[in-house]
């Protein structure tokens, strides 16, 4: 049995803060009825759910599995999404004693972690959005092979962030992770964590002669899921701050994003940033100010460079003529728009991969 304990004790706190969540099940009898508009792959999900947790093997957990995933989704009138289960399954190996307590700590856990997600206003088409924005920025390499394989990784990596990361860790790891996540109080981190992942195996995902990326990729012991999580949380310290509070915005937060919020993350390729962030730039990167040239000369930042968006630049890599041509939609700032850019050279010649901070 995984150290269960430990976590034990901070899902039970979260369930008795949800003891509304638990009076459900009194309450609303009629919730449990297995008539969901969803309940057929819901049936399918809790009978093939054995295959990953020997558990699993007893129809008895499997009906009561499919009940609460049941209520769950019709007491909040939301549809079913493949994946749940694979969050709601490992409260039952934590050996819980009543199926109200299982209830209320996985209620209280999405809540906790992923507030917006199961909702009628889901946050879910942010996600992935999250995901590209974050390993073009941290790896624009790898970005660019992954890119290359999409749509074909997409679908199991969005299954990341809707099962907290259970699709991809074993249960003692999964355990582990959503430990950690909660004494550090940090809905956030799943996305980091991924970012981490791919990148510890960037070498596997990134050879030249493989025509197809598998991105089902296995964490080999604790040690390793420890260097994993020491790296995610780097990652997360030197991500822009402005782009963290925009996940919380449209991730976390219980009120609905502003659409200049979603706009910043639908309609450019870079992490938009603050201007607090760029008047100390980090050694190695360097100030663009894409105003025109005309307020460049009036006043701009030290060691920024001026390049303005009236330049028409074309280069042989797409992903380039993307980014300038994006610059002039985060121009709406009221302060001068900034943007750090780290040029990572990837071949001898002049072709670079653009990050962006």
């Amino acid at each position: 049995m995984p150290r269960t304990e430990k976590i034990a004790r901070n899902l039970k706190r979260l369930a008795d803060e949800a003891k509304d969540k638990q009076a459900l099940l009194e309450n609303h009898p009629e919730y449990f009825r297995l008539d969901h508009p969803d309940q057929a792959q819901i049936h399918q999900d809790c009978q093939s759910l054995h295959k990953k947790l020997s558990l699993f093997q007893e129809q008895d957990l499997k009906n009561a599995l499919e009940l609460l995933l049941t209520f769950y989704c019709k007491s909040g009138s939301i549809p079913y999404i493949s994946g749940l289960h694979e969050i709601l399954a490992p409260f039952f190996v934590l050996r819980f004693t009543t199926l109200k307590t299982v209830y209320g700590a996985f209620s209280a856990f999405i809540d906790k972690m992923m507030p917006r997600l199961f909702t009628k206003d889901s946050s879910i088409s942010y996600s992935y959005k999250i995901f590209q924005r974050l390993l073009l920025y941290h790896d624009p390499l790898l970005s660019n092979t992954l890119q290359s394989t999409l749509p074909n990784n997409s679908s199991i990596i969005e299954k990341w962030f809707y099962t907290c990361m259970s699709a991809c860790l074993d249960i003692t790891q999964l355990l582990e992770f959503w430990e950690w996540c909660l004494n550090e109080n940090n809905p956030m981190f799943p996305y980091y964590f991924a970012i981490a992942l791919l990148m510890k195996n960037r070498d596997l995902l990134t050879k030249k002669h493989k025509k197809k990326i598998n991105l089902e990729i296995h964490i080999a012991d604790n040690d390793e899921l420890t260097a994993i999580i020491d790296d995610a949380q780097a990652l997360q310290s030197s991500t822009p701050k402005f782009f963290n509070r925009l996940i919380k915005k449209l991730t976390i937060q219980k009120e609905l994003p502003s659409s200049l919020d979603a706009y910043s993350l639908e309609n450019t390729q870079i992490l938009p940033i603050s201007a607090k962030e760029v008047r100390k730039p980090k050694p190695g990167f360097f100030v663009i100010d894409v105003r025109r040239h005309k307020y460049y000369e009036q006043g701009h930042f030290p060691q920024s460079y001026n390049l303005s968006v009236d330049l028409h630049i074309s280069t042989a890599q797409r992903n380039y003529e993307v980014f300038f041509l994006d610059f002039p939609l985060i121009t709406t700032t009221k302060t001068a728009l900034l943007a750090i850019l780290h040029l990572h050279q990837v071949h001898p010649k002049k072709s670079f991969y653009m990050r962006v901070l």
